[in-house]
């Protein structure tokens, strides 16, 4: 943990972005009716279009960052960054760290409210 420099935070950021940006470029949108199976099944109660949508954004954006061999879905909570300290928490405990630990965060807009919305590693919804 003492060896992790801010140079290593910004390498790693660094390749986040580049693979967010490739992923972006998926069109997942589009790609969500792509499937003419999965079509079918989002005819039926028990599978939608958010799941469709769920599960194209863990194979371009999430599974990359934990494993990309990995074969079940990647939770949010374990995209948390932790140094080797096991109940580590960044608001607190980032004071007397020189190189801070970054905190994952998505911003995005709610379509049916036009509200924000945020996706973090240990909660999601509208800001307080």
């Amino acid at each position: 943990d003492n060896d992790i420099n801010d140079h290593h935070y910004v390498e790693l950021i660094e390749k986040i972005e580049n693979e967010f940006l490739e992923a972006v470029q998926k069109n997942i949108r589009m790609r969500t009716f792509r499937n003419p199976i999965k079509n079918i099944r989002m005819s039926r109660a028990n599978y939608s279009r958010s799941d469709r949508i769920g599960e194209l954004y863990d194979k371009y954006f999430y599974r990359k960052v934990i494993d990309s061999g990995r074969k079940t879905p990647v939770e949010m909570r374990e995209l948390k960054i932790r140094p080797e300290e096991r109940d580590f928490c960044p608001r607190t405990d980032n004071a007397g760290r020189d190189a801070k630990v970054p905190i994952l965060l998505i911003n995005a807009t709610a379509l049916n409210t036009g509200h924000n919305w945020r996706f973090e590693a240990t909660k999601m919804g509208e800001p307080a």
